[in-house]
């Protein structure tokens, strides 16, 4: 994905970051205007609304935490290469890379 987008092919960088994703059984962005992204907009800030900093200082390592890795590493990429092709996708991003945060640790 790197090489790819240091080579100024974005669109590939992004479609196998895609299939990354999709082979590691994770969802593939929505825009920012799909109601859905909003709602867990919402959701996600009424967590960390609720959650105190002890709380989340306090999260234990996943029993996945190799593979949640691996995914924010990709999609923190994929933030990255879609600001210049799909700014609209990266709040999903953001959003996502928090519910595996909090979720897994």
């Amino acid at each position: 994905m790197k090489s790819l987008a240091s080579s100024g092919k974005f669109l590939e960088s992004r479609d196998l970051g895609f299939e990354i994703l999709i082979k590691l059984g994770e969802r593939l962005p929505r825009e920012i205007c799909n109601p859905m992204v909003l709602q867990d907009m919402h959701t996600i800030i009424a967590t960390l609304q609720s959650t105190t900093n002890e709380a989340i200082m306090d999260l234990k390592m996943s029993h996945q935490d190799h593979r949640n890795v691996v995914v924010l590493g990709i999609y923190n990429f994929l933030s990255h290469v879609l600001t210049e092709i799909n700014p609209r996708l990266v709040p999903d991003i953001t959003i996502r890379m928090m519910q595996i945060t909090l979720n897994d640790g």
